[in-house]
């Protein structure tokens, strides 16, 4: 059932099967088993976690729950009389009550443990999304493993303890925020175990990191003053040494009606005041300074795109376009609003990819007449935010499990896998690209944002921006235009960014703004053709004041020296 590596076919269930000893048996081990206790699992697809629990020789009365009939009588064949087992759709059916399923099966009604590796990463139509809004009003649906935890917070019996593996999505995700409140307020999280997606041998999903959650229900409201540990382990011998009680001194403790008090109850799984005082603290994020949109769809990339030969492109899906047949002049608006009166006519495009400040042409798509026409008129395709085409802006992949990677688009089209990012005034351009690249950033989008590997949007406008006297700004925007400069002739840049990223940083740790006017609050009113920055890459390596110190410390003779010949050392 799992979507493998080797087999990525739709996976209808969204079922990822616990194929993994050390999960497992951690996980088991956090349900404090004895004999007589009702056990739950909610979604037991081949029954990974009912091995273990009849592999402890306990008297347990377990009940296995999947909406996939195969995998039901496939478990009931297995085990006999030593199980009990239930063909429904654990969200969407009726379990409790006098109509419900649990009921006329002869089953319990609420279960002392309940335990699961819910569904999640796979596609929901729009048809059950509708019925999962109405199921679960003001809880966000579109990924089915937090709906998986409400519904099973119902079936746990007072004092009962629930352990999941999950996406960690749920932990800081705004979308996810009435989820995490309903937690602290009406459960006791035990303790929230952290590890890397990687650890799921063979699996291949959308999720940088998943976690192990293990609460209890208390029998009226939790305790004040309990406390949720918060443990990342990195190795699947982590888990194994946590389980034997080997590492029980590790993590951290944070008070749980902490969290309620948080502008938007965010559960940080490690002790991380910086980036949640950033985020709570913002006065101004990407959207209050800059549009971003999402690029065009061809409908039929195959067709209307190309790689251009010699570029690093992988695989072999696309075909090839001499770099020769590539439009190089300008096109006049007409042609940019109605398409090049020749078929075809090749002109750059910006696709994803790990390009950091600088993305060279290494994609075409056709913007002939007669194929901008197709562009509107099929239904597959999708022309979107074309007022934003061939302008002058930045470019973030829209899909990365890893860190944020900004580029000039340079007035090229972009597509749908990328954000592109268009400051309101020009000449926050550089200094933009700057932040976006720095450290800090993607720490501030994927532990305070949105941990999944998409970066869309409506997830980039929430992205805080540091305060900045104009003086600053004018000196990011040097940084900028030295960084791009140097990677335009292949000159190393790593130290550059490296200081660039603990610059930016020490922007967004100051608290006291009194003294200086925030330059983000007045646009300088510049237009399209205003030149990026007036300093020079010169007067970038010159110091000014505080944050000079803490800078390039380049000398100017080198900066000439590299600038003017086109060459430098690998490295600082």
């Amino acid at each position: 059932m799992a979507r493998t590596v080797d087999d990525r076919r739709a996976n209808q269930l969204c079922a990822y099967y616990t194929h993994s000893d050390p999960i497992r048996d951690f996980m088991i081990s956090r349900l404090a088993l004895r004999d007589g206790l009702s056990i739950l699992e909610p979604a037991s697809g081949d029954g990974a976690f009912v091995d273990a629990l009849v592999q402890t020789g306990l008297a347990l009365n377990i009940c296995c729950l999947d909406k996939n009939h195969a995998a039901i009588e496939e478990l009931s064949q297995k085990y006999q009389t030593k199980i009990k087992t239930l063909c429904v759709d654990t969200i969407l059916d009726s379990l409790a009550g006098i109509d419900g399923c649990l009921r006329k099966a002869g089953l319990p009604e609420r279960f002392d443990r309940i335990v699961g590796n819910p569904p999640y990463g796979g596609w929901l139509n729009y048809e059950t999304r509708a019925t999962l809004k109405k199921a679960f009003p003001g809880f966000h649906v579109r990924e089915t493993y937090s709906l998986f935890i409400l519904r099973c917070l119902g079936l746990l019996a007072p004092n009962g303890i629930l352990s999941f593996i999950v996406p960690d999505t749920f932990l800081t995700v705004g979308s996810h925020r009435p989820l995490r409140k309903l937690l602290a307020e009406t459960t006791e999280i035990l303790e929230i175990v952290t590890l890397p997606s990687k650890l799921f041998p063979g699996v291949a999903f959308g999720y940088a990191n998943l976690c192990i959650i293990s609460l209890r229900r208390p029998e009226k409201l939790p305790d004040p003053r309990h406390e949720i540990r918060l443990v990342p382990v990195s190795m699947s011998s982590e888990l194994s040494a946590f389980a034997r009680g080997d590492l029980d001194g590790c993590g951290s403790a944070v008070l749980q009606r902490s969290i309620l008090q948080r502008v938007d109850l965010r559960i940080w799984t490690a002790p991380e005041t910086q980036l949640e005082s950033i985020l709570d603290s913002a006065k101004l994020r990407l959207g209050d300074v800059a549009e971003c949109k999402t690029g065009i769809y061809t409908g039929n990339n195959k067709r209307f795109i190309r790689a251009i030969d010699g570029s690093s492109v992988r695989g072999s899906y696309y075909l090839s376009l001499p770099e020769c047949d590539l439009r190089s002049r300008e096109l006049n608006d007409t042609e940019r609003r109605y398409g090049i009166p020749n078929s075809p006519a090749w002109i750059p495009i910006v696709k994803g990819g790990s390009h950091r400040f600088v993305q060279n042409t290494s994609w075409a798509i056709d913007w002939s007449d007669l194929t901008i026409s197709l562009y509107h008129s099929d239904g597959k395709a999708r022309f979107q935010n074309s007022a934003f085409y061939f302008r002058k802006g930045i470019g973030v992949p829209m899909v990365t499990s890893h860190r944020i990677n900004a580029f000039l688009t340079e007035g090229r089209v972009f597509d749908q896998s990328v954000v592109g990012i268009f400051p309101k005034d020009r000449t926050w351009l550089l200094a933009l690209l700057v932040i976006l690249n720095s450290p800090i950033a993607t720490r501030l989008l994927k532990e305070g944002i949105n941990s999944t590997a998409n970066n869309s949007a409506n997830y980039l406008k929430r992205l805080p921006l540091p305060f900045l006297s104009f003086s600053e700004l004018r000196h990011l925007t040097a940084i900028g235009r030295l960084i791009v400069t140097k990677k335009r002739r292949g000159l190393s840049t790593e130290s550059d960014e490296r200081e660039a990223g603990e610059l930016v940083a020490q922007f967004y740790q100051r608290v006291d703004f009194s003294t200086t006017q925030d330059a983000w609050s007045t646009p300088t009113g510049s237009d399209e053709n205003a030149p990026i920055s007036r300093l020079t890459p010169l007067e970038s390596a010159l110091p000014f004041g505080e944050i000079g110190r803490c800078a390039f410390q380049v000398s100017v003779s080198t900066v000439v020296t590299e600038l003017s010949s086109g060459t430098g050392p690998s490295s600082r």
